[in-house]
């Protein structure tokens, strides 16, 4: 008995010797905290006053993201129609570097932006360089479609610019040492060239004369009114200009009878006598003067020994007023044998 009375007597004097450490422990860091915080208020300075327009920050946030063209106004807007007009100014004044500048640093809204880069492509040709140009038009093909008739009207133009320094290959008897397609092939043999031969120049010409053909034959209606809109998200504020005035600027404003012109010169100079006729017809239905085109295209026929077709494409060189003065006609039988290789005498 005495023994555990013993030990309860120390247990309790532990525990209360701690206890009493606990609470001790306690009181200080209460008076240190205070003490801290009196201190802290005494050191803080006065808070300044708050700025104005807090009332307006502290509003909840739009739940709409803020159109920023709107907050730039429209500024910035004016200043890339005006970049429009100046390059359009530039065709005009054939300053073709500083038109290819402004068009690559102002794009137009995703259904005009094909005008853009049809622009484009009249600079570079007018420049010379043909490889850009091709580029640009494969940038307004994809925008504008291939079928397009100002994208088929400068697809011939450049074709017409890549056969202008090109000649045709003559025939060769035997094994030809040049390889006459254009697809890159190993040069796994001494006269095989590493790079691929360029086309000739009758080949560049036909596609331009196809080219122009689908000009001539699309029925595709063009809108002359669409504006060229810089790419902004702001509303117009500054009246931009039109796919007519882009046109007239270049020179182009008649594509379709300049295509029927390029295109029975080409047909006529290839021999392609029917094809030649053909837009020639159509031409003088448009009210053009092919008197020249017809002249030519009749002798062609009568080189050929095609004598009824020549008087026939001579007769529609006349006016129609003196389609009854025609020249006697000399007889078959004293016309001199055609001269062109091949054709049989008369």
């Amino acid at each position: 008995m005495s023994t555990n009375h013993k030990h309860l007597n120390r247990f309790e004097r532990t525990t209360l010797y701690w206890l009493d450490v606990l609470i001790l422990a306690f009181v200080v860091l209460v008076v240190v905290l205070a003490v801290s915080a009196n201190g802290s208020e005494v050191d803080m300075p006065e808070p300044a006053p708050l700025p104005a327009g807090i009332d307006k920050w502290a509003e909840p946030m739009p739940t709409t993201p803020v159109d920023m063209d709107e907050v730039l106004g429209p500024a910035f807007e004016c200043e890339a129609v005006a970049s429009v007009h100046a390059a359009i100014a530039a065709h005009r004044d054939g300053d073709d570097a500083t038109a290819i500048t402004l068009w690559g640093d102002t794009p137009l809204v995703l259904e005009a932006d094909g005008w853009r880069y049809l622009a484009m492509t009249d600079a570079w040709l007018n420049r010379g360089e043909v490889f850009e140009a091709q580029t640009a038009l494969e940038q307004a093909a994809t925008l504008l479609g291939g079928d397009h008739p100002l994208v088929n009207f400068y697809a011939a133009l450049v074709r017409l610019e890549q056969a202008r320094d090109l000649r045709d290959w003559p025939d060769a008897v035997g094994p030809s040492p040049f390889r006459l397609v254009s697809t890159d092939v190993p040069n796994t043999l001494p006269y095989v060239p590493a790079m691929p031969t360029p086309n000739t120049k009758s080949a560049y010409e036909m596609m331009a004369i196809e080219s122009l053909e689908k000009v001539v034959a699309s029925q595709q209606k063009i809108n002359y009114a669409q504006p060229l809109e810089p790419a902004l998200g702001a509303p117009h504020t500054a009246p931009c200009p039109q796919v007519s005035d882009l046109l007239v600027a270049m020179g182009v404003d008649s594509w379709r009878e300049q295509s029927l012109m390029k295109v029975s010169r080409l047909c006529l100079e290839r021999g392609l006598a029917d094809r030649a006729e053909g837009h020639l017809d159509t031409a003088r239905e448009t009210g053009l003067d092919v008197e020249a085109e017809l002249v030519a295209l009749s002798d062609y026929y009568k080189v050929t020994g095609r004598w009824a077709d020549s008087f026939r494409a001579f007769a529609k060189s006349l006016p129609s007023e003196r389609i009854f003065e025609l020249p006697q006609v000399t007889p078959l039988h004293d016309l001199e044998a055609p001269t062109v290789p091949g054709t049989p005498e008369y």
